[in-house]
Parts: C-alpha cells; structure tokens; sequence
C-alpha cells in the first residue's frame, strides 16, 4: 500500500484540479490562432466619412466584451455601448472550438449582480462536482471504475451481464486514494465555507451557450424586469473587424466629442467606417489590435492615410515607454496543442472485453488513457460535463507540437492510430463511434496552442485633459494556459472592477453632464490600473505554478515536475491540517476563497514557501555544517 501512495496522489490531486480548479481547454482557449492582425492598406475612397458615435466602444464580443457591455449600460452607469466582433457567428457553436468555461466564485461576482444572467446559467450549466471524476484506464482487459458504471445503472444504460468488479488491488488502492481525497475534500470545502455561500457553487457551460446568454442580455434585457432599464443601450456589431484605433480626427472639446476613433471594416462588402467615442475597451484576446494600436508602429500610420497616433498626438502624449509591451512567462504547459473530436451524445465505453457497453453520462468528467506512454506518442481523451445530453460530447487531445498525432495528414492513418492507442474504445471504420467526416474534420482542425503566461505593464490610458481614454481586460490584458480555470473569471472580474471604477465617472457625448458624476474619466482609470495590475502580476504567478501538470506530460522533465509538484502541494495540506488552518494550504487551494485577492493568495503562499525555505536551510546547516567547516579546515 505505501509504494502505491505516492502514484495515487498524483492521479487523485491531478484530477481533481482538472474538474474543480481548471476551465479545462477554455477561456484562454478561445484565442486561437487567429487570421493575421496586420492593418491592411486602407483606400481613402473606402472609407465611409460619416463618423458614428457611442459613448464606449467594445472592441470583442466574447464573455469579458459583452460583460463589459451589460455592466456598462445598466445603473449607474447607463452608457450608450457599441460591441464590434469580427465573427459573424460569434454565439454559435463551433466544432473546432468544443470550449468549456467553469464560472466559478470570482466569475459569479458578475453573474449574481445580474440574477437573470445567474439563473440562466445555473439552468444551462452544469453545477461543479470534482467528485464525479472517471479515470479510464487504456488496457481494455482493466474493469471500468465503479462511478462508470453506477452512473450507467442509474439510467438503465448497462448493456448484458453484471457489473465486473474490481481486482483486490483496485480495491485497496480505492481506499487509499479515499482517504486522501477526504483530507484534501476537507481543506478545498474549508477554503469554500470561508468565501461565503455563493463560493460553493461553480457551474461548466458551452462557450456559445454562454455567449448567447450575455448577449441576448444586452440586446433585450431582464424580460421578468418591468422596471426602466436606464437611459444606456448595447448594439452589437458582428461581422466587423477593428481595422485600427486612433485619436480622433476632432478636436472639438467644448462639445465634448469624443477622443478616440475605431476604423471598422465590413467582413462582406469590406466597406470602412467609422466610430467615434469617449472610451475605447479592448477585450479581443491576447492578440489584441487595441493594444498593439497604443504601441508605437510606423508602419501603422503609413496605412491609415498618415494619421497621426496615440503616441503623436498632442492630447494624448502621456505614454510611458514600453507601457503596453507584452511581458511573457513561460510555464509546463505553455506550447501544448489542443484539438477536438467530436464525439456522439452519450456514446459508450466498452468494459473488459466482450462483457459491457456502458454509456456515458454527461455530468461525469472522463479522462480515457491511451496504452502508448511514450513521450511522443501518449495520449488521453478529455470529456468535461455538460448538462444536455442530447448534444455532441467534445473530447479534448492534448499534446505537445511534436507528438506523432500531429505528423498524420492522412484521414484513415488517423483513424488507425486512435485504434491502436485506443483498443478499448470502437473507433473501426465500419460502425465506429466517430465518422469519416469527423476525422477528416479533425485532420484540418488547426486547433490552439496553450499561450505564455502573460500580461502588460499598461492597464489604461487616458488622454491629457482626462476626458477620454482606452482600457484592456480579459486575454488583451492577461492570458495563460487554462490549467487554474481563472480565464474567463478574470474577465468577468475585470468587468466588474470597471464597472466599479466608473460608478462616478461621466463620460456621456449624448446626454448632458449628469452632476452627481463630476469624477474625470482619466483619473477613473488610472485607479482601476492601479489597482488591476498588482493582481495581474500576482494572477500570472499563480498561472504559472499553480496547477500546469495535470495534463500529464509525458517528456521526463514534465515527470520530475509533476513529482516535486505533487510533494510541495501535499507537504501543505499537511501543514495546514496539523497547524488547524493557521498555515495556509497551496495556492491552487487557497485561490478558491473567493474572498481573497490573488495578491492576498500569493503573499500568503509566499510567507509559507519563506518559512519553509528557512526550516530546511536550518536543517541542511544543522547536519552538514561541522563537516564542511572541517572539510575546509
């Protein structure tokens, strides 16, 4: 049993972080590799003259650009908010894209400031349960785990012949593995209770599910809500792409025309126009044309008809050098690929051989192991839970840019390779559980690769007279693998803290000044810089630490990782059981009290990681000391 302990915490821990800790393969998955972001040459005779105007602009209308939107034109901001996305189709669903967001405690301080939204996501989401975990081991002669097979029961979904039950080993190693997963259930449940009732709940929802709630919030409201709305308003533009943003073209500040322009270009008729504005939001993802256009580029101002910069232009020629340059971290799972195949709602997964089907149940997360454990060749099938299961059931392959998967340009050599690495599983090409189409599909997927830890020194920017400004959040201001499950819930919270920073901020160019909001827009945003980019910082450092093995990543050096990964997480928990909470456990735990600021968590990871550091370097002085003074003697 004890030369089985330390494996079965490296399972356990690692797949609990997958369901409880990890937006697996979400929100930072949603910038894939785009088209290229290079500013096209701009014919003057193109553009439309006529210059639309809005008190914000939104550049991206994934979840962080229409949560900026909804905070933003309700009480007490009432802002009138233009959403421009590039993707005409940017709610619907996706085949390449099978991306899950698990909108945790951080998320749901948006979501709970706007019921409807937080209903209807606890009725198309999934609530979170870590607990309803399968691990399905690659040898096809290895029984299926109980909780397989007990959801499968539940539904009548067992086909011929009893349950076969697991080896006496299995058993025990059950029981280990139990009596760890109520140690460390103990201290996460803990970490809960203290960040107050809403902290329990986490919920998994389809990105195109989510996207579809938010903006149909934008455009249509609270329909339970007969109350008046505010004076604000949303349009949503799909279908446009941002083109550039620059200062405006007006300098008019006695009417109050606002300072910022966003050249936007018809995906159809490629048609320019126009829009002017107070405020511009860049939430379009870590390749964010609103960042780069805050950068000096002289190529840039050559395609816009030499219209001048931000960082030329007399109004705004406040910006520190290298403010908006990217700083990146690279962490172990930085550079991993990721592709979806499409799988059949509720397909099944064969038991020992020639005894069961046993279909799958969508609310259980299921981790299919391959029988290759080379470093180029091991693989594992992901499926996180979904509610409807009626719906195609995404599973996740992940490995890194050289692993043999990735070298087959061939449908059916495809299919046969899953077949070997994948025996218990039906992938025959006759009656298989996946299509010719899928594969084929699959094959021209270029998927997503996992980004760097990163992030900006520049928050925000507002121009010298502090009447207009430019703002990031989301990927365009911070973007890391999505192995903390902190993506999409740092977007949200960077909706929220906006939101907050400019409760008393006036920045309307359509209505009169409202004189109960006499706050300048500039100073606005340098608070919420301030105080965004320490948790930034302190939010990247998580990333990179916190929890970036749990894909099992199979180079050697991964191993050695996950290892000493696995000792630090544990050696924690353990302080932290036997101090009765007074040293905080690992980071990955403490982050979930939603109660604390990523800073609070770091700083107190950090006091412990100090304490630690110093036990060990008394120990090492204690027992080695006397010898190496003799040696030197």
């Amino acid at each position: 049993m004890i030369s089985k302990f330390p494996n079965i915490l490296i399972v356990l821990i690692a797949s609990q972080l997958i369901s409880k800790y990890s937006s697996t393969y979400s929100y930072a998955l949603s910038t894939t590799t785009p088209p290229s972001t290079a500013t096209p040459s701009i014919k003057s005779s193109s553009i439309n003259k006529v210059v639309n105007q809005a008190d914000v602009c939104i550049v991206g209308a994934g979840p962080v650009g229409l949560a900026t939107a909804v905070t933003l034109s309700r009480p007490p901001h009432n802002y009138n908010c233009v959403v421009i996305e590039s993707n005409p189709e940017v709610n619907e669903f996706n085949p390449g894209r099978g991306f899950l967001y698990n909108v945790n405690t951080r998320g749901r301080s948006f979501t709970l400031k706007f019921p409807f939204i937080d209903e209807k996501l606890q009725e198309i989401g999934i609530e979170s349960n870590f607990k309803k975990f399968c691990l399905v081991p690659g040898n096809p002669d290895e029984p299926l785990p109980d909780i397989a097979l007990t959801a499968a029961a539940s539904s009548n979904d067992v086909k011929e012949h009893e349950a076969v039950s697991s080896s006496s080993n299995n058993e025990e190693e059950k029981v280990g593995s139990d009596k760890l997963n109520s140690g460390i259930n103990k201290v996460m449940q803990s970490s809960q209770r203290k960040g107050g009732s809403m902290s329990k709940t986490s919920y998994w929802i389809q990105r195109h599910d989510f996207t579809r709630i938010l903006r149909d919030y934008c455009l249509q409201g609270n329909p339970k809500d007969d109350v008046t709305k505010g004076e604000g308003s949303v349009e949503i533009l799909s279908g446009f792409k941002c083109i550039d943003v620059l200062p405006s073209s007006s300098e008019d500040k006695e009417h109050n025309i606002g300072g910022a322009e966003i050249l936007i270009q018809d995906m159809k008729t490629e048609s320019i126009s126009t829009y002017s504005c107070n405020l511009v939001v860049g939430a379009d993802g870590y390749r964010s044309k609103v960042r780069e256009s805050l950068v000096v580029d002289t190529q840039n101002q050559e395609n816009t008809n030499q219209k001048i910069s931000f960082q030329q232009s007399n109004l705004w020629n406040n910006i520190p050098k290298n403010k908006f340059h990217v700083k990146k971290y690279k962490s172990p799972a930085t550079g991993l690929r990721l592709k979806v195949l499409q799988f059949p709602p509720r397909f099944s997964i064969p038991n020992v051989k020639n005894t069961q089907e046993v279909k799958t149940d969508g609310s259980i997360i299921y981790s299919i192991r391959s029988i290759f454990k080379g470093p180029t060749n091991y693989m594992s099938l992901g499926f996180l839970p979904i509610k409807d299961n009626t719906v195609i059931r995404p599973g996740n392959v992940i490995g890194r840019p050289n692993h043999d998967v990735w070298k087959i340009d061939n449908p059916e050599e495809l299919r046969q390779w899953f077949q070997k690495a994948f025996p218990r599983m039906n992938f025959s090409k006759e009656n298989g559980v996946l299509s010719d189409e899928e594969w084929e599909r699959f094959l021209k997927e270029e998927g997503t690769y996992f980004p760097h830890c990163r992030y900006t020194n520049g928050v925000a920017l507002s121009s010298v007279d502090k009447r207009c400004g430019v703002v990031l959040v989301g990927d365009a201001l911070h973007s890391y693998p999505p192995d903390i499950g902190q993506g999409v819930n740092s977007g949200l919270c960077d909706a929220v803290e906006l939101g907050k920073a400019l409760e008393n901020a006036n920045l309307s160019i359509s209505r009169k000044e409202d004189s109960s909001k006499q706050q300048l827009l500039g100073d606005a945003l340098n608070f919420f810089e301030v105080n965004r980019l320490k948790e930034t910082k302190a939010l990247i450092r998580l990333a990179r630490f916190g929890s970036p093995y749990q894909y099992n990543q199979p180079m050697t050096l991964d191993k050695l990782g996950k290892k000493l990964w696995t000792l630090n997480v544990l050696t924690r928990v353990i302080l932290n059981k036997v101090s009765f909470g007074i040293i905080p456990p690992a980071a990955i735990l403490l982050s979930q009290d939603a109660n604390l600021s990523f800073r609070q968590v770091m700083l107190r990871s950090d006091l412990v990681t100090f304490g630690l550091g110093t036990f060990v370097s008394w120990v090492l002085k204690k027992l080695f000391w006397k010898k190496l003074v003799s040696i030197w003697v």
